[in-house]
């Protein structure tokens, strides 16, 4: 019996290192995730409102660090939060105040430091020039609220999967 538990373990213990990237990559998932701006779980916009994760009590806005996080976030304060963290993938919404997505996109592409970043616009709007005018900012996708948390996930982990190929 204790061979069979022996072996056993052995098992979990080399699925859980296979696991570990897949954990890494749901974690930088799970930040792009909070770095939404107005939008709440379901996809919908939300106007002021802080998302909250699980476990999370309401109120409790602010992201680790004491990083701004979710509804409340500005152009200006994601700008410096993107140029201080270098993420893979950045997730704006085009409606952010003191400085809305399109913008921040154009500033993020002219800045060597931060060129290489992918970038996600999400928006409300839904004419054809708003589109137009995201990905020539520099977008590499651009969404229309509402939409899917599961299609931003699967646009995100694609435009990871570019970047590392």
């Amino acid at each position: 019996m204790a061979d069979f538990l022996d072996e056993k373990l052995k098992e979990i213990d080399a699925r859980l290192k296979e696991l570990r990237p897949q954990v890494e990559e749901f974690k930088r998932l799970e930040t792009a995730r909070n770095a939404l701006s107005g939008v709440t779980e379901d996809g919908t916009d939300s106007g002021t409102s802080r998302r909250r994760g699980p476990g999370r009590p309401r109120g409790s806005g602010s992201g680790r660090r004491g990083r701004p996080r979710g509804g409340n976030t500005r152009g200006k304060e994601a700008l410096e939060l993107v140029r201080s963290e270098r993420p893979d993938v950045a997730v704006l919404d085009v409606a952010m105040p003191k400085l809305d997505g399109v913008e921040l996109t154009r500033r993020l592409r002219s800045d060597p430091d931060t060129s290489a970043v992918r970038i996600v616009l999400l928006t409300a709007r839904v004419q054809e020039r708003d589109t137009d005018t995201g990905i020539a900012a520099g977008a590499h996708e651009y969404i229309r609220k509402p939409f899917s948390p599961q299609d931003l996930q699967e646009r995100i982990a694609a435009l990871l999967r570019q970047g590392s190929a």
